[in-house]
């Protein structure tokens, strides 16, 4: 288990590194040419998951791989963000993604003990998606 001020450090570089794709604006010609590829690789290093293995695991095995990781509730927030936003850009697997936002936003709910209308808002709009 790593100590608290490297954890700290941790996860302040990974909220960092989150808060910058979130800045991104994903475009689908863009998204194909250069930015999946980046993007898969920010997320393989952060959680140990890329984009296409998104594709294939349910939201359970998701918030499993990512408790290993440590996230904080915030981290959570911003990955199911990056999510939702990049299933606007990825229409086929549209569907995979939205699901993932929504547990993302769900366990971040939970995590975070506090009820929050704007994670509410997350929620309803990615799963009316």
């Amino acid at each position: 288990m790593l100590s608290k001020g490297f954890r700290d450090e941790e996860n302040e570089k990974a909220g960092q590194v989150l808060t910058g794709l979130l800045e991104e604006n994903f475009e689908p010609d863009l998204w194909r040419k250069q930015q999946r590829e980046k993007v898969s690789k920010i997320l393989e290093e952060l959680s140990g998951i890329g984009i296409s293995e998104l594709y294939d695991i349910s939201p359970d095995v998701l918030l499993l791989k990512l408790q290993e990781q440590e996230f904080t509730a915030a981290q959570y927030e911003q990955l199911g963000d990056l999510l939702f936003n990049i299933s606007r850009v990825e229409p086929e697997h549209h569907l995979e993604l939205s699901a993932h936002a929504v547990a993302l936003y769900e366990h971040s709910q939970i995590q975070s003990k506090t009820f929050s209308f704007s994670l509410i808002e997350k929620i309803n709009s990615a799963k009316n998606a």
